[in-house]
């Protein structure tokens, strides 16, 4: 049995981790080339009804300096499952200049009018 455990990240986010390893359930992330189009993905989810904290914008070198921090303060058995694999594609996609985005609920609420 896989063991996640709820974490909160610097800015009060809630995160799940297994062993140690940022886990995203109940998350989408979504990597961008050009930070402008992140920015417009954000801002078009928001306006069909998702909350601004449901949707938020990393930079590269934030995500790269928390993928590598991930990769190595994790235990070894998030190293020997899919955990890890996935935050090191994320820090290669971040070393590239790569800008994220985080979905972290996958229901909306109806705008108002």
């Amino acid at each position: 049995m896989v063991q996640h455990k709820k974490a909160v990240d610097a800015e009060g986010n809630l995160q799940a981790s297994d062993f140690g390893a940022f886990y995203p359930t109940g998350y989408i992330v979504i990597a961008f080339e050009r930070y402008k189009d992140a920015e417009q993905v954000c801002q078009t989810l928001r306006d069909s009804g998702y909350g601004k904290q449901d949707c938020s914008i990393h930079t590269a070198e934030k995500v790269a300096e928390a993928a590598q921090r991930n990769i190595d303060d994790t235990g070894f058995m998030a190293r020997i499952g899919k955990s890890v694999a996935a935050v090191k594609k994320h820090l290669q996609a971040a070393q590239q200049g790569a800008t994220f985005v985080l979905v972290t609920r996958l229901t909306m609420t109806t705008p108002s009018a």
